[in-house]
């Protein structure tokens, strides 16, 4: 399992893992740019990788024992695919609002028209909500796709 500048393999669709015996499930997918396109496999794994030592912005390289394979999970992966569109959408949906009401704004200083100040202030709070949504929403799920 590898990416190579987000295109590859990547597990998605964790399961919380046992304390028994540190297994969890997962889905194995074909991504691209990271955002899953075709499940491959599920996955029962061990994660075998230590965050003891990995700093806040991770830097460990993970690694897995496969404990076996059983079948898809249509739910968990209909599961992921939702939760990668939600995701975009949390990002995008501000996003071109704030573009919208910016040319609207534009639009009112064409015709000589005072900009309609509370407007700019809504513009404003979309733009800062999708960018600080396009920096969590990853670093959230790289934590939660890591077992």
């Amino acid at each position: 399992m590898s990416t190579v500048n987000g295109l590859g393999t990547k597990y998605y669709g964790w399961q919380p893992v046992r304390a028994a015996d540190r297994s969890a499930y997962a889905t194995k997918w074909f991504v691209v740019l990271y955002v899953p396109v075709f499940p491959l496999a599920r996955h029962k794994l061990k994660v075998l990788t230590d965050r003891a030592n990995e700093g806040f912005f991770g830097g460990a390289v993970d690694h897995y024992q496969v404990l076996g394979e059983t079948g898809l999970v249509w739910g968990e992966v209909l599961g992921t695919w939702w939760s990668f569109l939600r995701g975009l959408l949390v990002v995008v949906v501000p996003f071109v609002t704030s573009l919208w009401i910016s040319s609207y704004l534009d639009g009112l200083r064409e015709h000589g028209k005072p900009p309609n100040i509370p407007v700019g202030v809504v513009s404003i709070a979309c733009l800062v909500f999708s960018l600080v949504a396009a920096i969590a929403l990853p670093m959230r799920a790289l934590r939660r796709s890591r077992g």
